[in-house]
C-alpha cells in the first residue's frame, strides 16, 4: 500500500487536482486535509504567492479556533454565535442561523470577504456518543 503524503502537524496533502470545489471555480492551487476525530477539515486555495496570501481560500468544515488568515480565527461562542476574531481582538460576527451569511473583516493590512456556504450543528442522540461538533463551511475572497 503506497504512502500517504503528510505535511507540517500530521495534515494530509493531496494533488490540487484530486479535488474540486463546491463551487463552479478552477482547481485550487493547494489542497490540505487537517485531520481531527470528527472528520478533516478541507481547505483550498487559489492564487498568493510565498510573498502574498491566497487570492481566494475555501473552508470545508471548520471547527471554532481555526485559524482562517495570519492570527484571525473563527470562533463559536457559547449562544451558538460563530465570529472571526482579528490580531486586534476586534469580532465580526459571521453567522448565527442556518441562513449563509457575508461580512468583511480586515486582518495583517489585507480586507477579506467572507461568506458562510454551510453551517453544520450535530444531532443529538441519547445513549450514542459522537465526536461531531459544529462547523461551518467557509469562502474567503480577499478584496483589492
Amino acid at each position: 500500500m503506497p504512502a500517504v503524503p503528510t505535511g507540517p502537524s500530521g495534515t494530509l496533502q493531496t494533488s490540487p487536482s484530486a479535488e474540486t470545489s463546491s463551487t463552479s471555480l478552477p482547481p485550487p492551487d493547494s489542497v490540505t486535509h487537517d485531520q481531527h476525530p470528527s472528520g478533516p477539515t478541507v481547505v483550498r486555495t487559489w492564487g498568493g504567492s510565498a510573498d502574498a496570501p491566497p487570492d481566494r481560500i475555501e473552508l470545508t468544515h471548520a471547527r471554532s479556533g481555526r485559524r482562517l488568515i495570519g492570527q484571525a480565527r473563527l470562533l463559536r461562542q457559547s449562544m451558538g454565535q460563530w465570529v472571526i476574531q482579528n490580531t486586534a481582538g476586534e469580532q465580526l460576527p459571521v453567522s448565527g442561523t442556518v441562513t449563509p451569511s457575508t461580512a468583511i473583516f480586515e486582518e495583517s493590512g489585507q480586507r477579506w470577504r467572507v461568506r458562510v456556504l454551510k453551517q453544520n450543528e450535530p444531532v443529538t442522540r441519547p445513549g450514542i456518543a459522537t465526536e461531531d461538533v459544529p462547523n461551518l463551511d467557509l469562502m474567503l475572497e480577499r478584496l483589492p
